[in-house]
């Protein structure tokens, strides 16, 4: 910050570097408010407005549609440029301070399986960014010069594959990144260009979508199998890849090439950029690895092996992870220093933790989380029974994608379990717990889906947030005129009763 003294009509003027530059001073402490202030301030305000406006359905109900309601505004719309990580942070705060939950279940987010796989998946593609593998990776797919388009395709089929090795959306999107960057650096791209940021897109958007295809491939998935479960309904690993995989794999990295082309094009004309000559020429030498390098991708195909045959070894994802992430760092075998985990993001953390703050808070009221459960009975009852109650409910669940995209599936999936709300509306449960976990597909912002934001907080020196939520609209777009439709046509030629 700068000051400088002027004999403007103001006292004095303060030259301010940023959002707020070459505003009077008096404008910043003793006048008006600029607008970053104001809109943090309304942000504020909005807590007790809405407590005020819903105290007619009881204390308890109020308090949670007030503070959800606070987390939800401030992930979205990010009042005063605040950051999502200290809307999370001061969510997280108010819910204790207010009572709404105590400490040990307002913060059991930090106790979770999945935060941890998110800590081992960021110390795990410190792998790849503190060696060359990235880059090495990076030179074979730009291997014999492939055209843009060509290029686009094979990102986003990598993606594709990898979401059938790894399980966990967070790790496979916080592996590609790395290589996203080597790629960007061996094409020469200008970073927070559009073909910039369409290499990081086509990997992140390819391989957590398609993660939809396979049971171990999403949190939602997890979640959906989990709650049927509690009623000794049980979804085999063989049924969801059959009834998901065709469609998902298919149109997901077809419609993400198309729309990632469409968002790049060059609007001089050149549409088919190729990897420079020299740059294609060193991939031949990529083959060649040494030592620390050969070791840390030994440690990856263990772990890929691993994680993809937990169905039969039961470990959990996490575990493996854990292991590895101490493995690598260990001071005796020295393939990455200790000091490098310094580097992990945990606001990201503190972030995701708050996610799963947010579906026990609405279960914890009296009438709020039921509530949420009779509207979604009742918009899926008015449809005739078959493809349009499949439709009715995916329909029902996305108001709710406004808080995470985990969301729908942990307050709609045991609804569908006999007895419950949505039992009698005639759907077959396994294909219902499917269709909330494929909205995904639809995500329209970064704080939606835990594993965009966490891309997207790792890579902003590359990739501008706006390209982000552009292609995100677009696959949204294709989600719901081409994904769900065949994949309910698909259905349709198995049987909607299995």
């Amino acid at each position: 910050m700068k000051a400088l003294l002027s004999t403007a009509p103001y006292p004095f003027t303060m030259q301010i570097e940023g959002p707020n530059a070459a505003l009077p001073a008096s404008s910043v402490c003793g006048g008006y408010l600029p607008l970053r202030q104001v809109l943090f301030v309304a942000w504020i305000v909005l807590l007790p407005v809405v407590f005020a406006s819903s105290l007619s359905l009881g204390f308890e109900d109020a308090r949670a549609i007030a503070l959800c309601s606070f987390a939800i505004v401030g992930w979205s719309a990010q009042p005063g440029r605040t950051p999502i990580e200290y809307t999370s942070l001061a969510f997280l705060a108010l819910v204790t301070i207010t009572g709404a939950m105590d400490w040990a279940d307002a913060w059991r987010g930090m106790c979770q399986e999945g935060i941890w796989l998110i800590f081992c998946g960021m110390a795990m593609s410190l792998a790849l960014t503190e060696t060359r593998i990235s880059q090495r990776i990076a030179q074979v797919l730009c291997l014999k010069k492939p055209t843009w388009p060509w290029l686009v395709l094979r990102l986003n089929m990598v993606g594709g594959l990898l979401a059938l090795c790894v399980p966990s959306q967070v790790v496979r999107c916080q592996l590609v990144v790395p290589i996203a960057r080597s790629i960007i650096g061996q094409l020469h791209l200008e970073p927070l260009s559009r073909r910039a940021s369409a290499v990081m897109i086509a990997l992140v958007i390819s391989t957590n979508h398609c993660g939809a295809a396979v049971l171990t491939g999403g949190l939602p998935n997890i979640i959906a199998v989990s709650g049927l479960q509690h009623c000794d309904i049980e979804i085999t690993w063989g049924f969801w890849f059959v009834r998901m995989a065709p469609v998902f794999w298919a149109v997901s990295i077809l419609g993400n090439t198309a729309v990632v082309l469409v968002f790049s094009r060059n609007e001089r004309g050149e549409l088919y950029p190729s990897c420079p000559e020299d740059e294609a020429e060193d991939a031949a030498e990529a083959v060649h690895l040494i030592g620390t390098e050969r070791c840390i991708l030994w440690v990856f195909a263990l772990c890929l092996v691993m994680w993809s045959t937990d169905v039969l070894h039961h470990v959990h994802p996490t575990t493996i992870s854990l292991v590895a992430v101490l493995v690598l760092f260990c001071p005796v075998t020295n393939l990455i220093a200790f000091e490098k985990l310094k580097q992990v993001n945990f606001p990201v953390i503190i972030y995701t933790a708050s996610l799963e703050t947010l579906a026990p808070l609405l279960n914890a009221a009296p009438h709020a989380g039921p509530a949420l459960s009779h509207a979604a009975d009742t918009a899926v009852s008015v449809a005739p029974a078959g493809v349009l109650r499949l439709t009715m409910l995916f329909l029902a669940g996305m108001p709710l994608m406004l808080c995470n995209v985990a969301v729908p599936v942990a307050l709609l999936v045991p609804e569908l379990c006999p007895g419950r709300g949505l039992a009698g509306a005639g759907i077959e449960p396994r294909l219902g717990a499917m269709i909330v976990a494929a909205m995904p597909s639809c995500t329209l912002l970064p704080y939606q889906n835990a594993p965009f934001l966490i891309a997207l907080s790792i890579s902003r020196d590359i990739v501008k947030e706006r390209h982000f939520v552009a292609c995100l609209l677009g696959n949204a777009l294709i989600g719901y005129l081409a994904v769900f439709p065949l994949l309910l046509a698909w259905w349709s030629l198995l049987g909607l009763n299995p």
